[in-house]
């Protein structure tokens, strides 16, 4: 009797562990979006799988939360892995099989192993960048005084160059379907390299911390949002959220003159942003970064071209009789794009054109996709 109702019990533990997990593989199957949600699926089950005897594999789901919350891609692989064994196992003891760890101790330290051994961004001494060891699962944004200036900016290109070179090897024709899964982690760690060396919104509006999200900005347009404290200090309340390498800022609670407006639009269209009224403040919107933009592509008079997808608003599929087109805003100026067509936005690395190549009017630079293609960078502000 005892037997049968202790039997109960650990099934009943089993379900419980069986339904974290479920919510676990859902979140994996939506990649590197969904690990935040996964982390507190896997935070979940440390606890459910140490309660039916799985010890071993609570220790390495503990391994799994953390990485999956400091953002880790590379993670995805073995937590795939790893969950599918838990599955098989979680089922034999519902069913009411004797658990042997023996079998798999070497899977799961094998696991064990791969989780520690995670790729570091860790360079040698002597290359100029002496004290970065920024690791993968906490790529982030390093202090400005931490490495000179010099060193930042040739980390940042050398990075993105690497990680563009591997997408483009990686969708060559013929490559399995499964490889489109690799080419969206190297796009998230392109976006995370992007913002090696920048600086916190929180370190720019202090007083409203609480308001401000992780957001993260060049240090030449940070600098040029610090000119205007003066006017944002007037603000009742300032938030601001980071998505798609796109800053989205809201001064609340003031108001700026004609003069005000046209300062802060002309500082926002130098940086490929724009600035629009609200009812009761302001929305400025700017790339975080100025090497690699969330761009709004789209294709003109036999060309294709892309512009900061901070300064697309609107756009406008072709009708009978009347053309596509794409509404922009550079700074606090709107103005109307003729196009053919436009595609869907997607984040691309930015090459400037040097000075003495000839180029169409109004581009300054060419952006390059994942495979590779070249798209004409539009400067609205020119």
């Amino acid at each position: 009797m005892m037997e049968n109702l202790r039997q109960d019990h650990v099934t009943l533990l089993a379900m419980d562990a069986e339904r974290s997990l479920q919510g676990l593989v859902h979140s994996l199957s939506m990649g590197v979006g969904g690990m935040p949600k996964g982390a507190l699926h896997a935070i979940d089950l440390v606890s459910a799988l140490a309660s039916v005897g799985l010890t071993s594999a609570s220790h390495l789901m503990q391994q799994v939360a953390q990485e999956l919350a400091a953002g880790q891609p590379l993670v995805l692989e073995v937590a795939h892995a790893f969950s599918a064994w838990l599955e098989h196992a979680l089922h034999e003891i519902r069913a009411g099989q004797p658990y042997d760890p023996a079998p798999s101790q070497d899977k799961l330290a094998a696991w064990t192993r791969q989780l520690q051994g995670l790729p570091q961004m860790t360079l040698t001494q002597g290359d100029g960048f002496d004290g970065l060891g920024q690791t993968l699962s906490g790529l982030g944004p390093a202090q400005p005084s931490a490495l000179p200036a010099h060193a930042l900016q040739a980390f940042q290109k050398n990075g993105l160059d690497l990680l563009q070179s591997a997408r483009v090897l990686n969708m060559a024709p013929n490559q399995e379907r499964s490889m489109q899964r690799i080419d969206n982690l190297l796009a998230e760690l392109q976006d995370r390299a992007a913002h090696i060396g920048q600086r916190s919104l929180r370190e720019l509006y202090d007083q409203h911390h609480s308001e401000i999200d992780e957001c993260w900005l060049d240090a030449a347009p940070f600098q040029a949002l610090e000119a205007f404290l003066a006017v944002s200090d007037r603000a009742q309340r300032i938030t601001a959220v980071q998505r798609h390498l796109t800053l989205f800022i809201e001064w609340q609670g003031l108001t700026l003159s004609d003069s005000e407006m046209q300062d802060v639009g002309n500082m926002l269209a130098q940086w490929h942003g724009h600035i629009l009224p609200l009812p009761e403040g302001y929305r400025l919107v700017l790339p975080c970064s100025q090497r690699r933009m969330w761009l709004q592509p789209f294709e003109a008079e036999g060309r294709i071209y892309a512009i900061s997808a901070a300064q697309a608003l609107e756009s406008v599929s072709a009708q009978s009789g009347h053309p596509a087109k794409l509404e922009v805003c550079a700074g606090n100026k709107r103005s109307t794009l003729h196009v053919d067509r436009c595609h869907t936005p997607v984040s691309m690395n930015i090459h400037p054109i040097p000075s003495n190549l000839p180029r169409p009017p109004g581009v300054s630079a060419v952006a390059l996709n994942g495979r590779g293609e070249v798209f004409l960078f539009r400067n609205l502000a020119v």
